[in-house]
C-alpha cells in the first residue's frame, strides 16, 4: 500500500509541475522588452488615434532644469523606422558640446536614437511624409520646450553629424544671439537656381509635375528672381526668439505647407531669403552628411508619385490599431 501511495503522489507531483509549466508558458511575458512593445502600442493610440484634423506632439523625456547653452534638433520621419535615416549616436556627441540639448523628432516609436530627447510627432492634416518632417524642421521654435530651453537651435537632418569643436560652436552661437536676421547657413554648391531644379528632377528628388507647379508659381511672383542665393538645408542654425527668422519661416510654411508644389524646400527657401533680403551667418564646414545613414522608401532620399500621399497612406494602416482601444 505504501508503494501505491508513493508511486500516485509522484504522479501527482508530475501531473501538477507539468499544469504550472503550462500554465507560465501561456501567461502575459511581463519582460522588459514585453513592457516596451506595450509602451509603443500606446505612444502610437495616442500619435494616430486621436482627432482627425491635429497635430499631435509627445515629449518622451521630462524636461531639463535649466536652459541649454544650445540644442541640436533633427527630424526623421517614414512609414518605417527600417527605412527612415539611421541617426548618429548622439551620446558621443553629448561628451563634447556639454551642456547642449538632443531633440529628435520622429513618428515611429521604435526609431533607435540613443542619445536624442525623443519628440513624438504626427499632424494628420498632411498627405507627405516630407511635409510631415519639415514641419520641426523649420517651425521647431513653435514648440514650448523648444523656445524655453534651447536660445539656439542648430537643425540638422537624420544622416549628418556636426563636424567642427565646442569652441568653434560657441562663436556660431553667440553671432546668432547678435544677429538681425538670426540664422547661420552654408552655402549650396549649385549656385544657380534653374540648374538646381532640373537635378532635383534628374535625380528622383521630386516628380515633374510638382517642379512645374513650382516653378510657375515662382514666376508670378513679383520679386522673384532666379538670382537667389540657393542655400544647404540639410543643416542650418538659427535663434529661435529672432523676429525675422520666425516671419520669414512662417513665410515659407504657408506656401509649402499647402503640399501643391515641390516637396524640396531649395527653391522655396531661396525666394524665401531673397524676399526678405536675408543673408545668413556663414556655416561652411559645419556639419557632414553619411550617405550611409539616409533611408527612404526608394533609398537614398529618392521620390516618385507615391510620395505625394505617402502619410496619407501611412496613416490609413495606423488607423488599424485604433479599432483595439476600447
Amino acid at each position: 500500500q505504501i508503494s501505491v501511495l508513493l508511486v500516485f503522489a509522484a504522479c501527482m507531483w508530475l501531473s501538477l509541475r507539468c499544469l504550472t509549466i503550462s500554465f507560465e508558458s501561456n501567461a502575459p511575458d511581463f519582460t522588459p522588452h514585453n513592457s516596451l512593445q506595450i509602451q509603443k502600442k500606446g505612444d502610437e493610440q495616442r500619435l494616430f488615434c486621436t482627432g482627425v484634423s491635429e497635430e499631435t506632439i509627445i515629449f518622451k523625456d521630462p524636461p531639463p532644469k535649466d536652459p541649454f547653452e544650445a540644442c541640436f534638433v533633427s527630424a526623421i520621419f517614414g512609414v518605417s523606422a527600417a527605412e527612415s535615416d539611421r541617426p548618429f549616436d548622439a551620446r558621443v556627441w553629448a561628451r563634447e558640446f556639454p551642456n547642449h540639448g538632443f531633440f529628435m523628432f520622429t513618428n515611429t516609436v521604435d526609431l533607435e536614437s540613443p542619445g536624442w530627447r525623443t519628440v513624438l510627432y504626427y499632424d494628420k492634416r498632411f498627405r507627405r511624409m516630407v511635409t510631415e518632417s519639415r514641419y520641426p524642421k523649420w517651425l521647431a521654435w513653435k514648440h514650448e520646450i523648444i523656445e524655453k530651453f534651447c536660445p539656439v537651435v542648430y537643425y540638422l537632418d537624420g544622416s549628418s553629424q556636426p563636424a567642427k569643436s565646442l569652441q568653434d560652436f560657441r562663436a556660431i552661437t553667440q553671432l546668432l544671439l547678435e544677429s538681425g536676421v538670426g540664422l547661420a547657413q552654408a552655402k549650396h554648391a549649385v549656385r544657380d537656381l534653374r540648374n538646381e531644379m532640373r537635378a532635383i528632377v534628374k535625380k528622383k528628388r521630386d516628380t515633374k509635375a510638382n517642379m512645374e507647379a513650382t516653378r510657375k508659381w515662382l514666376e508670378r511672383q513679383p520679386d522673384f528672381s532666379y538670382d537667389c542665393q540657393l542655400y544647404a538645408n540639410t543643416h542650418f542654425g538659427y535663434n529661435p526668439a529672432n523676429l525675422m527668422f520666425r516671419k520669414a519661416t512662417q513665410f515659407f510654411w504657408d506656401q509649402y505647407s499647402k503640399e501643391e508644389f515641390s516637396w524640396r524646400d531649395q527653391p522655396f527657401w531661396c525666394y524665401t531669403l531673397y524676399h526678405f533680403n536675408m543673408t545668413p551667418i556663414g556655416l561652411h564646414g559645419f556639419f557632414n552628411t553619411s550617405e550611409k545613414q539616409q533611408g527612404g522608401r526608394l533609398g537614398g532620399h529618392k521620390y516618385d508619385e507615391n510620395t505625394n500621399t505617402e502619410a496619407e497612406t501611412f496613416l490609413k494602416r495606423k488607423r488599424k490599431i485604433c479599432q483595439m482601444i476600447p
